[in-house]
């Protein structure tokens, strides 16, 4: 069975208000945050690798409410540059990216900005 309702007539059981109060997720966020580095060194992992190293990395940095995030790759031949801006594309977190300017790295890292 499908209904439409109107969000502002739907309101939280007392059952899922104590959920979110027992599940402590504020807690976990200031942990985050707190361990959590504004840059990530790939440079060396394979393709496969980085991709996952960057998704865990991207999920706490958005968890840890972090904006802007390094992500260093390196210069090398391009492969890992072009792999990682293929996840960027498509990854929930990121709002947009570019490559480093002069002092910040140039073409060896990829600033990210998070929603």
């Amino acid at each position: 069975m499908k209904i439409n309702v109107h969000i502002s007539n739907l309101r939280l059981t007392d059952e899922q208000a104590e959920e979110i109060q027992r599940s402590g997720a504020a807690k976990i966020g200031v942990s985050k945050a707190m361990n959590i580095s504004s840059h990530i060194d790939i440079r060396g992992a394979t393709v496969d690798e980085a991709v996952l190293i960057i998704e865990k990395y991207l999920d706490d940095a958005a968890l840890a409410g972090l904006k802007e995030v390094t992500i260093i790759h390196g210069k090398g031949t391009g492969s890992l540059r072009s792999g990682v801006h293929s996840l960027l594309k498509t990854n929930r977190h990121v709002k947009s990216f570019r490559l480093g300017k002069y002092g910040e790295g140039e073409t060896g890292v990829t600033v990210v900005d998070i929603k």
